[in-house]
């Protein structure tokens, strides 16, 4: 049977679970719930948990997970349960991404869409560096050759210059206008310690301006796996990174944001970079 659990003891019990998560956690569903309006819940099942947003059109509802990663995390017999919640509380679809971190596309009980390839660079298996293909280390040298500076701060206080870069770079795409981000979801994700702003410097100005969400616990040393950056911000520093190395055309461009994205998320240890150039060019990181 789901329950819903009160916003007091949400992340207490995803501490008890030992899925104390960011992408699950109370603070993070609150800055996407700016973006998808709704009613907040994590629903819990036998283990099982699931944050999402619950809305409303006229005499139905549909429930989404928050902006970035979730699903249910648990087991698949969370599904049985959850379907029963689905009918009497008239919800007539669900959308989540699943979470790179957990897995949990794989007792799904949703259909399942894949999306595009991912490498994923393990944070504690020695010194990150040595372990890269040659290609990615001879990218991390060039982008260093370049003079680009790295700078990583934890807990910004003010994303007013990724704002508009980011903003900018949504224009270039054509994007939607959802992901043109009202001011009140920036203000909402500054100044979490979970919240790591890339700065790539070039000459003293920016290169580049990727966030990464640090994904797990930053108090403890037992992380699982990698830390995963949003998709737009990363192929949004590209563009401009691209122009300012005097690169020319999309790939080249393209290419470029994959030696500054390399370089900044060795400088930090740890990220998700895309498997094929074609994701990047295709804003599929």
């Amino acid at each position: 049977m789901i329950e819903e659990v009160a916003p007091e003891d949400w992340d207490a019990l995803l501490a008890e679970l030992a899925l104390d998560d960011t992408y699950l956690r109370r603070k993070y569903v609150e800055t996407a719930a700016v973006l998808d309006p709704g009613h907040m819940a994590l629903l819990h099942a036998d283990g099982t948990v699931f944050p999402c947003i619950v809305r409303e059109w006229e005499d139905v509802h549909d429930v989404t997970g928050p902006y970035g990663f979730g699903g249910p995390v648990g087991g698949a017999a969370f599904y049985d349960a959850y379907e029963e919640w689905c009918r009497d509380q008239g919800v007539v679809t669900t959308f989540t991404w699943f979470h790179p971190r957990f897995q949990n596309q794989r007792y799904s009980g949703f259909h399942v869409e894949p999306r595009g390839g991912t490498v994923a660079w393990r944070l504690d298996e020695g010194d990150l560096f040595e372990r890269l293909h040659r290609h990615h280390r001879r990218a991390v040298r060039k982008a260093r050759e370049s003079g680009i500076e790295t700078r990583v701060t934890v807990a910004p206080a003010d994303l007013s210059g990724f704002a508009s870069l980011y903003e900018r770079t949504m224009a270039e795409k054509g994007a939607e206008s959802f992901y043109y981000f009202a001011a009140e979801y920036w203000q909402a994700l500054a100044g979490h310690d979970w919240l790591v702003l890339f700065e790539a410097l070039q000459e003293g100005g920016f290169a580049a301006l990727p966030r990464d969400v640090l994904a797990g616990p930053r108090d403890r040393g037992d992380h699982p796996g990698p830390h995963r950056g949003d998709s737009h911000h990363l192929e949004g520093a590209g563009h401009r990174v691209g122009r300012e190395l005097g690169a020319a055309g999309p790939r080249a461009r393209a290419r470029a944001t994959l030696e500054l994205v390399e370089l900044l998320l060795t400088h930090l240890a740890g990220g998700v970079l895309a498997d094929r150039l074609e994701d990047v060019l295709d804003g599929h990181v």
